[in-house]
């Protein structure tokens, strides 16, 4: 008898985590398709993948962290805080580190003109 209920609940379980797999795969290929063919304009691509984005923050809430209302209340507030910090973290973390690394790793002017001037050509 136990045998078959963890049997079912298994096939419940997989089924949900692939659906929620399928889902998320297409959201972001739609969004992948929309920026490399440039259906719309930038504004209007931006504001479609950030609409994805939260539908799929929504799904992989419902579908992989199981928020649901058969879910304990508690754990629901705490599965969505961390998802909140997490995405938080990876977003304004990304955003820092590419910031900084465009500042410090492109070549000012003067450094330009004189790479230029040593391999033998004009400055700028």
């Amino acid at each position: 008898m136990n045998e078959i209920n963890n049997s079912g609940l298994f096939e419940i379980k997989f089924k949900s985590y692939l659906i929620g797999f399928i889902l998320s795969v297409f959201l972001t290929l739609f969004s992948y398709i929309l920026v490399v063919r440039k259906v719309f304009s930038a504004d209007k691509t931006i504001l479609i993948i950030v609409i994805t984005a939260l539908v799929q923050f929504s799904l992989q809430l419902i579908f992989f962290l199981h928020i649901n209302k058969k879910a304990k209340k508690s754990w629901q507030l705490s599965a969505l805080i961390f998802m909140i910090i997490v995405v938080f973290i990876l977003v304004f973390g990304s955003i820092w580190i590419m910031y900084n690394l465009n500042r410090r790793m492109m070549p000012t002017n003067a450094q330009v003109n004189n790479y230029l001037k040593s391999q033998g050509g004009g400055g700028i």
